[in-house]
C-alpha cells in the first residue's frame, strides 16, 4: 500500500502551508521566537525574572575568587613565571613593530617604515609567497605607488 499526500500545485510550485514552512524555515523560526518573546513578556511584566544585584555573589563567584586569590598569593608559581616571560617577549615584539611601522621613536616624528615601506615589503614578498603563481600586475602597481610616493616626499 502506498500513501499519497495531496498538495496544491500551480505551475510546479507547492502552495501549501507546510511548503511555505520548508521554503522559509529561518524566517518562520524568527517569527516564532519573536511571538514567544512577546507572549512571555505579556504574562511576566518584569516579574519572575532572575536578577543578581551587583554586590551579590553566588557560591561559584566566591569559589572563582578564592582560586584567583590563591594564584596571586603564590608568587613563586613556575607556570605563571613562564607565562609572564612569554607575555613580556610578545609585548616587546609588538611594541618594536609598532615603533617600526606606525609610531616613531622619540627623536623621529615619523616611523621607520610607515605605509610606503609596508607597500614595498608587500610588493617584494608577493613572488616569495606566490599563492601558486607570481602576479606581476600587483607587484608592479605596489612598486609604482611606492616609487611615486617616495619621489613626492623627497622633492
Amino acid at each position: 500500500m502506498s500513501s499519497t499526500a495531496t498538495t496544491t500545485k500551480i505551475g510546479g510550485f507547492d502552495l501549501g502551508f507546510i511548503a511555505s514552512l520548508r521554503r522559509h524555515a529561518q524566517a518562520w523560526a524568527l517569527v516564532g521566537v519573536i511571538v514567544l518573546w512577546i507572549v512571555l513578556w505579556y504574562f511576566m511584566q518584569g516579574t519572575d525574572t532572575l536578577q543578581i544585584s551587583v554586590a551579590t555573589h553566588t557560591d561559584v563567584h566566591n569559589w572563582l575568587q578564592d582560586r584567583a586569590d590563591a594564584i596571586i598569593a603564590a608568587q613563586d608559581n613556575w607556570f605563571l613565571n613562564i607565562l609572564h616571560w612569554i607575555s613580556d617577549r610578545i609585548n616587546s615584539l609588538i611594541t618594536g613593530l609598532q615603533q617600526m611601522f606606525t609610531e616613531g621613536k622619540f627623536p623621529r616624528p615619523v616611523p621607520q617604515i610607515g605605509w610606503v615601506g609596508t607597500l614595498a615589503i608587500e610588493g617584494a614578498s608577493s613572488p616569495i609567497r606566490g599563492y601558486g603563481r607570481w602576479d606581476p600586475g600587483w607587484s608592479s602597481s605596489v612598486c609604482a605607488v611606492t616609487a611615486a610616493s617616495s619621489r613626492s616626499r623627497s622633492a
